[in-house]
């Protein structure tokens, strides 16, 4: 696969028309800018259609088979999850002491439990940390 994508051809950014707004069909500038988007458009298709067939194959972590217990299963959204937050929430002595070792029931236990859903509270007069709630949302990550 690998020969086929570096085969592929390099498009060359072409820049916008600095004459028209809008696209005019009889400005030579303005033919190359929309020629360069369809095939800006079309490479970016080509990726999605080839991202979306390599989701489609049946493997092994999708079908479970080696998937243990301990194991997560993969998120496709974690990555959006808050970067800072999820370094607060690792470095926090609440999720590194009670809930790193706690099985899913007890971390639902733990949920029926918590005073707020705000992701993070005050701790003594002006610190910010993370709340037991997003705590136990993030473990069940």
């Amino acid at each position: 696969e690998e020969p086929v994508a570096e085969a592929a051809p390099v498009i060359e950014e072409v820049p916008k028309c600095p004459l028209h707004k809008k696209n005019n069909k009889a400005c030579k500038f303005c033919k190359a800018y929309a020629q360069f988007l369809d095939l800006k458009s079309k490479e970016m298709e080509e990726k999605k259609s080839a991202v979306l067939e390599k989701l489609k194959e049946p493997s092994n972590v999708s079908k479970g088979l080696n998937l243990k217990q301990e194991d997560k299963v993969p998120l496709p959204n974690l990555v959006h999850f808050p970067q800072v937050l999820r370094e607060r929430i690792l470095s926090s002595t609440y999720f590194n002491q009670v809930l790193s070792n706690q099985e899913f029931s007890e971390i639902k236990e733990a949920l029926f439990g918590v005073d707020t859903c705000e992701p993070e509270i005050r701790h003594g007069s002006l610190d910010m940390v993370p709340s037991e709630f997003i705590c136990c949302v993030y473990r069940m990550l």
